[in-house]
């Protein structure tokens, strides 16, 4: 907007409020409200009010400094149009004037806030769920304890490492420990039977043998023909 006016962004008055149970400023979009056929809202003296996120109570404490508020009407959001907008309706015209020429932090008429505000019941809800700062302490002094007891682990266990020439760590294997004695005699170890002709070059080698044999007993029993008829004592018939 121009300088000394209020900030307005798409038609909306931008409105800072500061609420004090909250410790951070929140943003309000207000702008006059059209009256439409049918409807009740005077439009002379009627708010729109967008992103009014918290009670009707707040509303009322913080646009009660602009003038006396006859009425607030909430309004849920939807899929289409999300968050909570309000109508605020004022009993004079000057005051719709007094919120949209408002440049600076708009702060409560009234600070007091009734235990039965929505506010109220919020922040009450959210510092319960906070934990004290004695606990929280305790919970990090343990978690630093055990985190630095896990790095000297870890720098112990590197420095245990036997590292090669060329940088690689060296693994060892370390044989297991024969059991303790029990006075029992332990049976031998059975060892194993070698499968005969499970593979092929083992029939074929078989094969082979079989055949040498049998041509070695030939050449000998030949002989010993030769042998027999040589000293006539071989008799076919």
């Amino acid at each position: 907007g121009a300088e000394g006016s209020a900030p307005n962004i798409n038609g909306f008055v931008l409105v800072r409020v500061k609420l004090s149970l909250l410790p951070f400023e929140r943003i309000l979009y207000v702008k006059v409200h059209r009256a439409k056929k049918g409807d009740d809202l005077p439009g002379d003296r009627t708010l729109f009010v967008a992103n009014a996120e918290m009670g009707e109570q707040e509303l009322q404490r913080v646009f009660a400094t602009f003038g006396e508020v006859e009425r607030i009407n909430l309004q849920m959001g939807d899929d289409k149009q999300p968050g909570i907008r309000a109508h605020v309706i004022f009993s004079s015209k000057s005051s719709i004037k007094a919120v949209l020429s408002h440049t600076g932090v708009v702060k409560e008429a009234d600070t007091s806030v009734s235990e039965g505000s929505e506010l109220r019941s919020w922040v009450d809800g959210h510092r319960s769920k906070l934990v004290p700062d004695s606990e929280l302490q305790a919970k990090v002094d343990a978690y630093m304890q055990y985190f630095d007891e896990r790095t000297e682990a870890e720098k112990r266990a590197r420095k245990d490492r036997t590292v090669d020439e060329d940088g690689f760590e060296v693994v060892t294997y370390k044989k297991k420990a024969a059991p303790a004695p029990t006075g029992e005699e332990i049976p031998p170890k059975k060892k194993k039977k070698e499968l005969q002709d499970f593979y092929s070059f083992q029939v074929r080698e078989k094969k082979r043998e079989a055949l040498v044999s049998l041509r070695n007993k030939f050449e000998a029993d030949k002989k010993r023909v030769e042998a027999m008829k040589a000293n006539r004592q071989f008799k076919p018939f």
